[in-house]
């Protein structure tokens, strides 16, 4: 059972808190930050407002020009340092929360690779998972880069505000007043409004995880010949145009709304200026100020209409970098939660890996998270140490669903599986899976030479990687490539990386399993991509790929079974029958009626399986 992914929503300082807890020394950092940009800024803000009143009180005096230009200088300096300042603390707060975000996108990633894989192969974890990264910490205007800035910012300029209608208090309390209430009236729409963002972001996160699906499958080099084939560029064109317009039209809807807050906040500019530059002006007339006074004052409440600007920009960033945190926490905090209650391993097993190992299913049922009625149900069997032992059965049977659980990438409802007696769930995750060398059906090859793809390490045994080629019969093809072993494949990072076949893919895979040498061997439709002589030369090669192992064979062709020494029959989640291919065929029915439907489509003069037994 997958835990569900709650929508928490946090407040400002509980992700603050949450900020510390991720990297304690941001904290200590962030204690310096926030009063040494509040003390440039203010001095930055009234040096600014005094060079006018500077020079209106020296002028009056007929200071002479030398002296005049001597304090211009001065005062000129001084600013230029303090912005220096500013810029430096700006800079390294901005690299500082850079790195946060980025150890929280490393963390978003070892934590996928750490959860359940039942949990990572789910489509509603996965969709979630985008939308944690986009909106929290993919990109430098995601939630967690902005947050600690803008909160900085958000501090910096309310006490500036305090400071200026304080100081500008000094000429007439109304002036006080004005600032305060307008200020206090353009928080209103600004609550309003990221409710409503939230809401236009919903919308866009519903939009984001198909259509990063069309236009990655639009895109993908195996995609494109069926494409073409079936004229479907209108299609996926369509698609993305339909997700597109979602998207645009709530962004859309985030601008208009933020364009009328815009509006009234001008507005309340307006009546801020007209009631502080209108008293002022009646105070200088009333000769209650001194021009240069009224000068300092004036430019002063000049800066206060900025000033408030950017506190509702800031705060409305510092909102909106909150919200998108909290969706970049909804996939970290519930990752966190899902690893805390995984089963921990106890010490690991003394089994001598040079053996062959039994494995049990007892009473074993599992139910897809996603899915109502139980794939497999009530399974009992066992592999015994050294046996060959076929899977078969219908597509959907459940074949790969046993292999999966044995390795413990799936966790039973009910029921256990022991590997020589012992507790799977009892076994530590990376030792459990250390004992298997699988051949999925479909292979992965990574951005790696030929010989990291077998070996799957850096430190890998060269003679090995060649001995695993040759098995599988892939020396020939490795030996036309530039490098050999050596050679890039794929060129998802190296442009001239090399693209192998779908057998050629397939052979690797099986080298990669050989070259692993576990005591326990899964193949998983090992021929499905292979040509009949190839298949042929594998069925030739798997008594001598199975010696001195466990293995277990999955296929659905019944036909390519009868090498094994035991064959089970999977039908409906559960084991039909169970016997060699002889046996099955006299007192199974239902398997009869599969083998000899199958035989129909096999009409050629020699089947491969036929070329084994006369070989």
């Amino acid at each position: 059972m997958i835990r569900k992914m709650a929508d928490k929503h946090y407040t400002i300082w509980q992700n603050l808190q949450w900020f510390k807890i991720q990297r304690r020394g941001l904290a200590d950092e962030v204690k310096w930050w926030l009063p040494g940009i509040l003390l440039i800024q203010l001095g930055v803000t009234l040096i600014s407002a005094a060079i006018p009143a500077v020079l209106v009180r020296l002028l009056g005096q007929q200071t002479g020009l030398p002296t005049l230009t001597l304090v211009m200088i001065g005062i000129g300096l001084g600013l230029g340092c303090l912005q220096f300042g500013q810029t430096v603390l700006d800079t390294y707060m901005h690299n500082a929360t850079s790195v946060v975000r980025m150890e929280m996108f490393t963390k978003d990633g070892a934590d996928y690779l750490h959860i359940p894989y039942v949990a990572a192969a789910n489509a509603e974890v996965r969709a979630k998972r985008s939308e944690s990264m986009n909106y929290g910490y993919g990109g430098d205007n995601s939630g967690i880069e902005i947050f600690y800035n803008a909160l900085v910012h958000t501090a910096l300029n309310s006490i500036l505000i305090v400071v200026d209608a304080l100081i500008l208090g000094w000429a007439s309390w109304w002036i006080t007043l004005i600032i305060g209430i307008t200020t206090v009236l353009a928080f209103f729409p600004q609550q309003s409004f990221q409710q409503y963002r939230r809401l236009q972001q919903k919308v866009i996160e519903d939009s984001w995880s198909p259509r990063t699906y069309i236009s990655r499958s639009g895109f993908r080099e195996e995609n494109g010949k069926d494409i073409r084939l079936y004229h479907m560029a209108n299609w996926y064109q369509g698609k993305y145009e339909h997700f597109v317009e979602a998207t645009d039209s709530a962004q859309m809807k985030i601008e208009r709304r933020q364009f009328w807050i815009s509006t009234g906040s001008a507005l309340l500019t307006l009546i801020r200026n007209a009631v502080g530059y209108g008293a002022l002006i009646v105070l200088m007339v009333n000769h209650q100020l001194s021009i240069s006074r009224f000068t300092f004052y004036f430019t002063l409440l000049s800066t206060v209409g900025a000033t408030v600007e950017a506190l509702l920009k800031q705060y409305g960033l510092l909102k909106g970098a909150n919200t998108d945190t909290n969706t970049g926490r909804r996939f970290l905090d519930w990752a966190d939660a899902v690893i805390h209650d995984m089963p921990k391993g106890k010490a690991v097993p003394s089994f001598d890996r040079h053996k062959p190992f039994t494995v049990s299913f007892d009473h074993v049922t599992f139910t897809y998270p996603d899915g109502q009625v139980p794939v497999l149900k009530d399974i009992s069997l066992t592999l015994k140490a050294g046996e060959r032992v076929a899977l078969v059965g219908l597509n959907g049977a459940g074949k790969t669903t046993i292999t999966m659980l044995m390795m413990g990438l799936l966790t039973p409802d009910k029921g256990t599986i022991t590997i020589n007696g012992v507790d799977i769930q009892s076994i530590p995750p990376a030792t459990l899976r250390s004992y298997f060398s699988p051949v999925f059906q479909e292979g992965t090859v990574f951005a790696g030479s030929v010989a990291y793809n077998v070996a799957m390490t850096r430190d890998y045994d060269a003679q090995r990687v060649q001995a695993a080629l040759s098995e599988v019969g892939l020396t020939a093809d490795i030996a036309k490539l530039a490098h050999g072993i050596d050679t890039k494949l794929t060129n998802y990072i190296q442009d001239d990386g090399v693209t192998l076949s779908g057998g050629q893919t397939q052979k690797l895979m099986i080298a990669r399993a050989l070259y692993r040498n576990a005591p326990i061997l899964i193949l998983d439709e090992p021929t499905a991509a292979l040509d009949a002589l190839a298949e042929s030369d594998l069925y030739q090669n798997y008594q001598k790929m199975a010696a001195g192992k466990t293995s277990l064979f999955i296929s659905h062709r019944l036909a390519s079974t009868r090498f094994s020494d035991r064959i089970l029959f999977l039908q409906h989640g559960q084991i039909a029958a169970s016997g060699t291919h002889a046996q099955l065929l006299a007192h199974c029915p239902a398997y009869a009626v599969l083998y000899h439907t199958q035989s129909q489509y096999y009409s050629e003069k020699q089947t491969p399986e036929e070329a084994v037994q006369d070989a």
